[in-house]
């Protein structure tokens, strides 16, 4: 074995952990502070059956692996792509619940 690279590896290691130690902080938000701001999301609120919004999505088409050895073959086409809403099904038959 080689103590050497084993040494540089530890003293690596505990100098990474070190630094991340001393930098972390606390990242929790105090109240009434924001720390996070979104930049992006979907809410996928079309209709159904509707493609997802175009402006935020596109299409990977293409196959022959993509690198792993896929054997796939993805497409445009807009039935292999589109928006379908979910709803909670109630267990208990005195609560009903609609769609809106």
């Amino acid at each position: 074995m080689n103590y050497r690279g084993l040494l540089f590896a530890s003293v690596t290691l505990f100098a990474t952990l070190s630094i991340c130690h001393a930098t972390a902080g606390d990242l929790s938000p105090q109240a009434g502070e924001t720390r996070w701001t979104l930049v992006w999301s979907d809410e996928f609120n079309g209709p159904d059956s509707s493609c997802p919004d175009a402006a935020k999505w596109k299409f990977e088409v293409g196959g022959n692996g993509w690198g792993n050895q896929e054997l796939q073959y993805y497409t445009n086409r807009p039935k292999n792509s589109f928006i379908l809403a979910l709803f909670a099904v109630p267990k208990s038959p005195a609560i009903r619940f609609t769609r809106s």
